[in-house]
Order: structure tokens, then C-alpha cells, then sequence
């Protein structure tokens, strides 16, 4: 019988050639196989079967992905004069048609709408004095009443009612269907009695 591999030893592997006759063991004292030591190796010390090293240094980082390349962006920059204002939203804005657009369907969700008023009416502020502050909040309230309070719920009253006529025209189709199979059922038993 031999010393065989590690890997041969914990089913790591289909075994490995013997290494070395194995030394005679007594069931109570366990020992330590005896493994011939590669060249200029360190001595070993009982118990330990191969000396400790420190694990080896990590691998260095991949390198960084190339950047992407830069695609025109969809919304335009913003002019100077608009860029110059400190109180201006930079998105939030009416400078180009786009960013006008999302501005006021924020409004029209009402998800912050005086987040987009605010900074506006202070823009106009800064070019018309206080009668463009009264423009921008005119403006401003007068769209959100507009869209919300009344398109809004002029449009789901309108699907409200939809539902509504479709099930009273399922439930006069319903009521028909039932004064028929009655009729039918009393003219059966006219028939049947006379």
C-alpha cells in the first residue's frame, strides 16, 4: 500500500501513483505521512503537511471601459442669457419646445407642479418686474385649473360613463333575454293546459 495524493484521498480525482510506502500505524495514535520535499524546501513542521505562505496578491483591476460615445443630446442647451439666471430650472424650463413640453406635463400630473412655477415666475421676474410675476403665476394657475380640474375630470367622468352605459345596455339585454324565455314558458304551459 502507498501514501497516494490529496486529491486522490478526498475523491478529488480518480488517485494518484503511490508516493512512498506507507508507514505502519497503531489504530489509537494517528501519524503523519512522510511526503518527499521538492528541492531547497523549508523543513516541516509535525502536524502541519505543507509550510504557510502567504496567499498570493490579488489580480489588478481590468482596466476601465473605453467611454461611450457621445450622442447628441435630444433636449437643446440652454442659451446663455437662460443659463445665466441662478433662479432658472435647468430642465424645468420654457427655452426650447422640448423642455417647454415636459414642463407642463409635470404640471399636468400635478407631481410638483410649483417646483416648475416657482423658478419660472421668478425668471420672468427678473425681465418684466412684478407684472411679469403676475403673468407667470396667472399663467401658471390658470393651465393647472385648465388641465387638471377640468380636463382631467371631464375625462374620467366621461370613461365613468362609458361603464355605466355599457352594463345598462348588458342589463337590458339581460332583462329582454329573461321576458322571452317567461313568455315562451307561459305560452308552453297555456298550450299544455288547454
Amino acid at each position: 500500500r502507498g501514501v497516494y495524493s490529496a486529491a486522490g484521498a478526498f475523491g478529488l480525482g480518480p488517485g494518484a501513483a503511490p508516493l512512498g510506502p506507507a508507514t505502519p500505524t497503531s489504530p489509537t495514535t494517528p501519524t503523519t505521512p512522510s511526503y518527499p520535499s521538492p528541492p531547497n524546501a523549508p523543513p516541516l513542521t509535525p502536524g502541519v503537511l505543507s509550510p504557510s505562505s502567504p496567499p498570493p496578491p490579488p489580480p489588478p483591476p481590468p482596466p476601465p471601459p473605453p467611454p461611450l460615445p457621445s450622442s447628441p443630446s435630444p433636449i437643446a442647451p440652454l442659451p446663455a442669457a437662460a443659463s445665466a439666471l441662478p433662479c432658472l430650472d435647468p430642465i424645468e424650463n420654457f427655452e426650447d419646445p422640448w423642455r417647454a413640453m415636459l414642463s407642463l406635463f409635470q404640471i399636468t400630473t400635478t407631481n410638483n407642479w410649483n417646483d416648475v412655477m416657482y423658478p419660472n415666475v421668478a425668471a420672468l421676474a427678473t425681465f418684466g418686474g412684478d407684472a411679469g410675476r403676475v403673468a407667470g403665476v396667472f399663467y401658471f394657475v390658470s393651465f393647472y385649473v385648465v388641465t387638471v380640474l377640468l380636463l382631467v375630470n371631464v375625462l374620467t367622468s366621461l370613461v365613468m360613463e362609458m361603464f355605466g352605459l355599457s352594463w345598462r345596455m348588458k342589463k337590458r339585454v339581460d332583462d329582454e333575454r329573461v321576458a322571452a324565455r317567461s313568455a315562451a314558458a307561459a305560452a308552453a304551459v297555456a298550450a299544455a293546459g288547454g
